[in-house]
Formats: C-alpha cells, sequence, structure tokens
C-alpha cells in the first residue's frame, strides 16, 4: 500500500512541482500514460488498502520530503554492453528537439528545454531552469565525431536565438563533451584542464521509471575531483554525479521526467495596466515557448492572457532593430486598447515596459501592418518610439483643435517608418 501511495505522489510531484519552477505543459499522450499509471494503481487496491489509505497523508518522493542533497547513484543493476555495437554520436545530443527533462538532486528541482535547434549548423541552445536562480543558457555544436559545449551563461535571454552569432566560435570556455568513437576507453582532453574518458556503455539502465538504452558513462578528472555523466541513446543527458577529491559524492542530479512533444511554459515578469496614477504594476504573466518558436506567437498569447488584447487582434511580429524591439500588430488594435479599463496611455505603458524589461532595452515601437500605430488619445512620439523610462509619466494628450493636423504629421512620420522596418532583423525562427 505505501508503495503505491509513493507512486501516485510521485506522479503528482512531477505535475505540480514548486510555484517558482516552470510549468510543463504535456502533450494529450503523455497525460493519457499517467491517468493509465493513476486509475491502474488505484484499481489494484484492496477494500482493506482503501480503508488503511484514509488514515494514510499523501507523500512526495523520498528526496523531496527528506530535502537532502542526492549523495549516492547505483548503477549496479544496469546492464553492460557486452557486444560491440556501432553507436552514432547524433544520437547522444544533450537534448532532443520539444523534449522537456525534469532533474531532481533531491533538494531542488531543474527542468531543461531546448529553445533552438539548428540542423545546418549543428548547433543548439538549450534552457536550464533551477528553482529561484536565474535561468542558464547553454549553447552546444555537434559534428561526425564529438559533441561541443561552447558557452554557459546567466548573462543570455534564453529566447533570443544566439546560434548564429557563436557559429564556429571556439572559445576558452568551452568544453568537449563527448568524442567518438564511442566505445570504452575513448578518451579525450575536455578543457585545458580535464581529461575524459567513456567508463562504462550500459546497453539496459534504468532510473526511476524511465527505461534507457545504450546509456553512455563519461568520467572526467577535474582539479578538484570528478564529474560522471551518463547519455542515453535518444534522450540525452540523464544524469550526473560530482565528487570531490577523495572521491566523495557531493551531489547527483538525476532524471526524474522526459516529456517529449512539448513546450515550456514559465512565469515571466509583467507590468499590468492599472487605473491609478502609478498607471502599471509588477504582476506575472506566463509565456509559452516551443523548440523553434517565434516572438510573435509567444507574446500574442501573454498579452491576450493579461487582458490587453482579444480575440480579434494578432501579434504580426516581434523584432529587434538596433536596440529598439518593434510589435507589429494587425489593424483594429487602437480600439482594443481603448476598451480596456485602464487609460490608453496605461495600456501602452504596459505592453512598453514588458517589452523593454524582457529584452533589457529602453525603446518599444508599436507598429500596425508595419505602420506606426497612431493612438487615439495620446501625441505620436518621435518616430513612433516610446521610452520604457518615461511612458509612466503624464503625457500630453490629443488637442481635437489641432487633430487633423497631428494626423496629417503622424501619417507622413508612419510612411517615413514603414521604410525603415525593411531593415529590421527578426528574433528566432518559425516553428516547425
Amino acid at each position: 500500500m505505501k508503495l503505491k501511495q509513493l507512486i501516485l505522489s510521485s506522479l503528482a510531484f512531477l505535475l505540480v512541482g514548486c510555484a517558482s519552477e516552470p510549468m510543463i505543459t504535456l502533450s494529450e499522450e503523455n497525460q493519457s500514460i499517467i491517468e493509465e499509471k493513476r486509475q491502474s494503481l488505484e484499481g489494484n487496491q484492496t477494500e482493506d488498502e482503501s480503508a488503511e489509505g484514509e488514515d494514510t497523508q499523501s507523500q512526495e518522493p523520498d528526496e523531496a520530503r527528506n530535502s537532502q542533497i542526492l549523495t549516492s547513484f547505483d548503477t549496479s543493476d544496469w546492464v553492460a554492453l557486452e557486444d560491440a555495437v556501432q553507436l552514432n554520436i547524433e544520437d547522444y545530443l544533450p537534448n532532443v528537439m520539444y523534449q522537456i527533462k525534469q532533474y531532481s538532486n533531491g533538494e531542488t528541482s531543474r527542468v531543461d528545454y531546448p529553445d533552438f535547434v539548428d540542423q545546418t549548423l549543428n548547433m543548439m541552445q538549450v534552457e536550464t531552469r533551477i528553482t529561484d536562480q536565474a535561468p542558464i543558457v547553454n549553447i552546444f555544436s555537434w559534428g561526425n565525431s564529438q559533441i561541443t559545449r561552447l558557452e554557459e551563461s546567466s548573462e543570455l535571454n534564453p529566447y533570443v536565438n544566439h546560434l548564429t552569432g557563436r557559429a564556429n566560435q571556439a572559445t576558452q570556455e568551452s568544453e568537449l563533451l563527448l568524442q567518438a568513437p564511442l566505445q570504452v576507453g575513448t578518451n579525450w582532453q575536455r578543457d585545458a584542464a580535464t581529461t575524459s574518458e567513456i567508463t562504462a556503455i550500459y546497453s539496459q539502465a534504468t532510473i526511476r521509471d524511465l527505461e534507457l538504452e545504450n546509456v553512455i558513462e563519461v568520467t572526467s578528472t577535474l582539479e578538484s575531483g570528478t564529474l560522471v555523466e551518463y547519455y542515453a541513446q535518444n534522450e540525452g543527458v540523464v544524469a550526473t554525479v560530482e565528487a570531490d577529491e577523495a572521491g566523495t559524492v557531493t551531489q547527483v542530479w538525476q532524471a526524474q521526467a522526459i516529456y517529449p512533444e512539448n513546450r515550456i511554459i514559465n512565469n515571466v515578469e509583467v507590468k499590468l495596466p492599472t487605473t491609478d496614477e502609478a498607471m502599471v504594476e509588477p504582476g506575472q504573466a506566463a509565456f509559452s515557448w516551443q523548440t523553434n518558436g517565434n516572438f510573435a506567437s509567444a507574446f500574442d498569447s501573454m498579452f491576450k492572457e493579461m487582458g490587453i488584447l482579444d480575440d480579434t487582434i494578432t501579434v504580426q511580429a516581434v523584432t529587434l532593430d538596433e536596440g529598439v524591439v518593434i510589435i507589429d500588430f494587425s489593424p483594429g488594435v487602437v480600439a482594443v486598447l481603448n476598451s480596456h479599463e485602464a487609460s490608453e496611455q496605461a495600456v501602452i505603458a504596459s505592453i512598453v515596459t514588458t517589452l523593454g524589461n524582457f529584452f533589457n532595452t529602453d525603446q518599444v515601437r508599436l507598429t500596425v501592418n508595419n505602420n506606426g500605430m497612431l493612438p487615439d488619445t495620446l501625441e505620436y512620439p518621435t518616430h513612433g518610439i516610446y521610452q520604457v523610462s518615461t511612458i509612466t509619466t503624464p503625457l500630453e494628450t490629443v488637442d481635437a483643435s489641432v487633430e487633423s493636423s497631428e494626423s496629417t504629421s503622424n501619417a507622413s512620420s508612419m510612411d517615413e517608418s514603414a521604410t525603415t522596418d525593411e531593415s529590421q532583423t527578426t528574433i528566432g525562427s518559425e516553428s516547425l
């Protein structure tokens, strides 16, 4: 009975997680698999077991309940690969397109997701989110014989495609993660101070409920100890084990669940429009992203969730040009913005500050079909560009006596801006 309760509560833990962790959107197939497991386990309970369960509180997984960092990792039940098998290095990329991997170290959770994968450049950009920490961006490249991590940074925006600018640009921080031939004994220089070697290959392995095949064990000798990584065929990294110089394990990250064909949803900081003098207030909204996604779709969903747009309006593009964020709407957006209970300036301020903070810039331009968006009650800003730093200060409203001349001037500005829009560079690529 206790084992069944533990498995059931483990499934719930995977779906709920912590409030500060990314939300996980499961495909219908994955949802049905989990539901089948629940029903199967619940259906196998006897009446006595059910009665016993009434007095037993639901439990979290052992590592979550104990909140202690994992310091052991058992591979004794894994089956070593005995026959020589030719393994393809491209089957061992750290992550897979559209795949969410959730890890635990016993104390906290981690989620990995590939935001961009470029099959032409043979490069991948992966975001790593650890509870209550800033997201980390990893950039990987691969060839016929090796996989390299080019960069690891907490300073990069995970949803801006950094691959093209880093193609074929190995740095002193680059690490050679895996080297062919994929067989026991292959060794290489991971970086200037670290050597790595394939120390085992397992034909079958199990981590929690994950059944894995052809798992490669890579042991790296560091200045401060050792790092052992496990790469599963077609799944990528499934576990890492860190040990000090004495060989004492100090931390284990192991995969808890792998969700294929999914998108990741993170709560991001936004500015919500208000009816008071502040015009905007801090808030959070769900930012939904899939591998090789585009900003237009992501911000369209987010601004609709925030109640700024309705279903009649579409975000057609979000681009960045020399430090200016440009968001392009479908026609009719001005009327929708003015239907909000907050003032037009407050709603525009919400859009401008949210985009400015997201892209870490002070300038945001609003357009409709690539022409500058003309507000109903506010003066058209110079070149149609709003400043994040001043958007919440009172602006002059359009005087009805000069509205006609202002409109003529604004139309001229819009024509000029439409010409400059042709040189904008779109961030991201269309969803696959």
